[in-house]
Order: C-alpha cells, then sequence, then structure tokens
C-alpha cells in the first residue's frame, strides 16, 4: 500500500513539474512572439514605424505614462528620444533579428536581441524586460549596454534636466 501511495504522490508531482515546464515554454513563445512581431515592421527600410506613436502597443503602463510625459514636456522635440528605441537606430535599411529568451516566469521575461542593419556595419544588442499585463507583454525596460543601461532611466534623467 505505501509502494502505490508513493507512486501516486510521484506521479501527481511528475505531471505539475510537466505543466509548468509547457507553461514556461507558452510564456517563452509568447514572449518571443511579441518581439517577432515588433521586428517584423523592421523588414524593409519603412521608417514610417514608430513604436512611439502607439506607445500602449508595446509598452507597460508606467513606461508608457514617461513617454507621453516626455512627448508633452518636450512639446514635439527630441527629448529622450534621440533614436528609435527599438532599433537604437535613426535610419534603418533591413533589420534582422536574432531573439533569445533568457530567463521566463508567468508575468515577467528577459530576452536578449542582437540586431543586423543592412545601412549599417556590425551587429549591436538589445536587452528587453518584459512584462505580462491582462495577458500580453509590454516592455517594462529597454538596455543598450553598459553605456546606456535602461531607457527607463535614461528618460527620468532627460527630463529632470529638460
Amino acid at each position: 500500500m505505501t509502494r502505490i501511495l508513493a507512486a501516486a504522490v510521484a506521479a501527481i508531482l511528475l505531471a505539475g513539474c510537466q505543466a509548468a515546464h509547457a507553461t514556461a515554454d507558452n510564456d517563452a513563445a509568447d514572449a518571443k512572439a511579441f518581439l517577432t512581431g515588433i521586428y517584423s515592421n523592421y523588414q524593409t527600410s519603412n521608417e514610417d514605424f514608430t513604436p512611439l506613436e502607439t506607445p500602449g502597443d508595446y509598452f507597460d503602463p508606467a513606461m508608457v505614462a514617461l513617454i507621453l510625459q516626455d512627448q508633452k514636456q518636450n512639446d514635439g522635440d527630441v527629448g529622450a528620444f534621440e533614436v528609435d528605441p527599438m532599433c537604437n537606430c535613426q535610419d534603418y535599411g533591413k533589420i534582422t533579428a536574432d531573439i533569445k529568451i533568457l530567463d521566463v516566469t508567468a508575468t515577467t521575461a528577459k530576452a536578449g536581441v542582437v540586431l543586423s542593419d543592412t545601412m549599417a556595419p556590425g551587429e549591436r544588442s538589445i536587452a528587453y524586460d518584459l512584462v505580462k499585463i491582462a495577458g500580453h507583454w509590454r516592455i517594462h525596460d529597454i538596455g543598450y549596454g553598459a553605456d546606456y543601461p535602461s531607457l527607463r532611466q535614461h528618460i527620468i534623467d532627460t527630463d529632470k534636466t529638460n
């Protein structure tokens, strides 16, 4: 009887682990699909696309508030955004993105993206902190390396000096 009970408990635990793993895989796939969708806009040099026109489609509510504050405070001038935050560029050709989900939970994800641009030599690396809001992934912050580790902090710092 003890062996049967132990086997039943082990089966339940294994099923729970498999379900959690499947959920994490789905979350990772969904986070990657979100970023892939963003970068699909950069497949041609269609510079009409800017994520800042509809920030709620891409950023979490706190980041949207910072973006809108920056736009209002700078009355149409550049403000904190001297470049497109998704490609870290002003002009671009065709951009390809190698997207890796580095860590994922049910509500957060970290991703690394390496961009190649037909108009710019070399590669650019971008780090994303994502959050899930009402079942949809949104950008909480973007980092561009040691010299520019947080877009969120850059907006705050820039708006303090303007």
